[in-house]
């Protein structure tokens, strides 16, 4: 791993890179569309051409492309006045509140989740000192008390209420 370029120096990197090309001041709906059909386009290539043909390299690939891609609308998100850091720190701390510390709380999860049908398993992380109920696909689930962040103190008030422009 080359420590002298981290994810920063790769950030600055991708948007050079979109300022070069002019592409990180289109900001309409048809622009916000479009980087998202690049987005897909890059996530559905790690499965075509990486994971269905059990390729390391071309899985990699696809998640670099991935991460270039979601940066451009994260740029673009950027131009537009919102603040993309704190929604990204307040997303990693709702994230990480799916945890439970409290094995009451935990064991009230995995018993909802039961009762409703929904097979979970219940396990202890000992080196974060949080309860994981993970369902049969691996998708850690939402503990009861779970309350989902609202983003909406990072957006400015006129794009909150107008959304994009739709040239």
């Amino acid at each position: 791993m080359t420590a002298s370029y981290d994810f920063y120096d790769f950030q600055m990197d991708c948007y050079a890179f979109n300022e070069i090309a002019k592409k990180h001041n289109l900001t309409s709906l048809k622009d916000m569309e479009l980087q998202y059909e690049l987005i897909l386009e890059e996530t559905k290539e790690i499965k075509d051409r990486g994971i269905d043909n059990n390729n390391v390299k071309e899985v990699l690939d696809g998640c670099i492309d991935v991460m270039v891609t979601a940066l451009g609308l994260m740029q673009k998100l950027e131009y537009l006045g919102i603040d993309v850091w704190t929604a990204m720190r307040d997303t990693a701390a709702n994230n990480l509140s799916k945890f439970p510390k409290d094995e009451e709380e935990a064991a009230k999860t995995f018993n909802d989740y039961m009762n409703r049908g929904v097979p979970v398993d219940l396990q202890y992380n000992e080196e974060y000192q949080v309860f994981v109920v993970k369902n049969e696909q691996d998708k850690v689930m939402k503990p009861f008390s779970f309350k989902s962040n609202d983003l909406s103190n990072c957006i400015p008030e006129e794009l909150l209420n107008k959304g994009f422009e739709t040239k």
